[in-house]
């Protein structure tokens, strides 16, 4: 990630040590020339605001989910792949923000319980995106731990997802995760996520949650 941040340093007055030993009239010009102490004082102590952006980054990340329970595997045993792009805004405080898209194959079937219908294949190529926020439980110079969430939709241009759906789908992720910079432009990062894909028809075959 490239880091990019406004520093307010104050700097150092000499002037007025260096000319003590003249004439009492230079002393006075030089001083008179040279911003007051205070005011220096004053840029110094200049506090950022919490919703300043200390860093700006472009993130490409890739995941995987898959069905994470009996029920899931049995009767929603689908499988998502992601590649996305996002723009990052690192800000003063804790808190980072995202916002981004990518695509997503899903690969894998649906079924109904008790019934004797076969499962329906729900192979599809769709376009996802969203936002996401961030919180760093812990902030380093080399390392950070955040915890995140996102609100994204999933489109799956003239194709049901899954057979009987809609074309499109809420997706919902949570996580925990860490990040180690490598150098002032790379970082990498990993996590293990939660997800929820629906399009809120319920406990049905056609609905991927």
């Amino acid at each position: 990630m490239h880091r990019i941040i406004d520093r307010h340093r104050p700097q150092a007055n000499g002037r007025f040590s260096l000319l003590a030993r003249t004439a009492a009239a230079s002393a006075l010009a030089a001083l008179a020339a040279s911003p007051p102490a205070a005011a220096q004082e004053s840029a110094g102590a200049e506090k950022k605001g919490f919703f300043s952006v200390d860093e700006r980054s472009w993130v490409v990340r890739s995941e995987y989910n898959a069905p994470r329970n009996d029920f899931n595997r049995d009767f929603r045993d689908i499988g998502l792949a992601r590649l996305e792009v996002q723009r990052a805004w690192t800000l003063h405080g804790p808190l980072e923000l995202r916002a981004g898209g990518g695509i997503t194959y899903a690969k894998g079937s649906t079924a109904e319980p008790f019934s004797t219908a076969p499962a329906r294949n729900v192979d599809v190529l769709g376009f996802n995106g969203g936002v996401e926020a961030r919180i760093d439980l812990l902030r380093l110079d080399k390392v950070r731990l955040f915890v995140d969430g996102s609100v994204n939709m999933l489109w799956t241009h003239g194709i049901q997802f899954p057979p009987g759906g809609t074309g499109f789908n809420g997706y919902l992720r949570a996580e925990p995760g860490a990040m180690v910079k490598l150098n002032d432009c790379l970082a990498f990062e990993a996590d293990y996520h939660l997800s929820h894909v629906s399009n809120g028809a319920g406990i049905v075959a056609h609905n991927p949650a």
